[in-house]
């Protein structure tokens, strides 16, 4: 069975490092991010390694997330 070739493409990368960006200036970490996204261990993981793209929806409620745990509405998850 053949290996396929993995290319990340400029622009998958600077929004994966754009979202770590993003996560580190509210404060939280990957786990707690997946917590509060209610999806499996290690999603955002993936997706801060550009690993596989952040769908538009799941971005917009990360936002929402961000800027809910900055403002101080949204308290982080213990982990």
């Amino acid at each position: 069975m053949p290996i396929e070739n993995w290319v990340m493409s400029r622009e998958d990368v600077a929004k994966a490092l754009e979202l770590q960006r993003q996560i580190k200036e509210a404060g939280l970490t990957w786990p707690q991010l997946d917590i509060l996204l209610q999806m499996k261990r290690g999603t955002v993981a993936d997706w801060c390694r550009a690993h596989e793209r952040v769908p538009a929806p799941i971005m917009q409620r990360i936002t929402e997330i961000l800027d809910g745990v900055k403002a101080g509405k949204i308290k982080p998850p213990i982990v």
